[in-house]
């Protein structure tokens, strides 16, 4: 029954992000977290909704328990830190991206977002250095040359 509920809850949340009713996915995702603690994707999906309406303290907050949950997920590093770049946090930011291109040293949009996270701590010369990392990974990137 418990496993009937949690999935009729995140079917709930899909519904309500049909009828951008964000806030009531919110609450359905909740009600699945209350039943299923341990699952990480279902904290992802909370913590993109939370995204989508700007409340980005939240969304790093359930990014952080995606983390604790399954620790090598480049993708919810790389969203934590566009996050925390949002809400001025820089220093976390970069930690966050420097994580993902540790580990991936081919993730070209994970150079473009550090660069422009490096503009925004005035460090002129690592931001040049990443977009043209990029660049040279992907010179198709358009966000890159903007």
């Amino acid at each position: 029954m418990d496993k009937l509920k949690r999935v009729l809850f995140a079917d709930g949340a899909m519904k309500e992000i049909l009828k951008k009713d964000y806030k009531g996915a919110i609450l359905d995702y909740t009600k699945a977290i209350e039943l299923n603690p341990n699952n990480p994707n279902i904290y992802l999906r909370r913590a993109i909704i939370k995204s989508i309406i700007s409340d980005f303290k939240g969304a790093i907050s359930d990014f952080d328990k995606v983390i604790e949950l399954k620790p090598n997920n480049e993708d919810v590093y790389n969203l934590r830190g566009l996050a925390k770049n949002i809400i001025k946090d820089y220093t976390g930011a970069l930690d966050d991206l420097n994580i993902v291109i540790a580990n991936n040293p081919s993730a070209f949009k994970s150079y473009s977002e550090r660069g422009m996270i490096k503009v925004n701590l005035k460090d002129y010369k690592g931001a040049i250095q990443d977009y043209s990392k990029a660049i040279e990974l992907n010179p198709d990137y358009a966000n890159t040359f903007i």
